[in-house]
């Protein structure tokens, strides 16, 4: 009977210490738990719309702007809408090589004595065809005329 107490005992003792740690050993931790963690996806438009503003930024920023403002270049807010139709081939075919265009395309040859006969030549065939098209994704997210957004917001301020 002792030998059934001892062994009912060791039994109890090591059934319970596999229970659930709490009190002074209990951890402590500053992470959520799994099921409070949410994963943001970002879906194949943004995924090219963040692709093209980044391709935007290192081969376009520096004489074009996103909106309509003319720097160097014409900004490139609508441009989709300015440029001959197919507007989106066009585009390819102007940053791809528009030098080819200036021989013989009318629309080229009037931008480039609108802004002053500047010696630019888009030559980014470094860019992929998938680039190319992120880069398209980008701009066609501002074809909206920003500064007369800016200018109806500023003038209803100071009224």
């Amino acid at each position: 009977m002792v030998t059934n107490t001892i062994i009912f005992t060791f039994l109890t003792l090591t059934i319970a210490s596999c229970g659930p740690r709490t009190g002074i050993h209990e951890e402590t931790s500053n992470e959520e738990p799994i099921e409070n963690i949410v994963v943001e996806q970002i879906s194949p438009i943004e995924k090219s719309e963040q692709n093209g503003r980044k391709i935007f930024k290192q081969n376009c920023s520096v004489c074009h702007d996103i909106a309509t403002m003319k720097f160097t270049g014409p900004g490139l807010g609508g441009v989709l809408d300015r440029l001959p139709k197919p507007s989106e081939e066009y585009f390819i075919k102007y940053i791809t090589n528009n030098d080819s265009l200036l021989k013989k395309d009318l629309y080229a040859k009037k931008l480039r004595i609108e802004y002053q006969d500047i010696d630019v030549n888009h030559d980014f065939n470094y860019l992929t065809a998938s680039d190319k098209q992120d880069l398209i994704v980008y701009l066609k997210t501002w074809d909206r005329p920003i500064p007369q957004i800016i200018m109806s917001l500023t003038t209803a301020n100071t009224r």
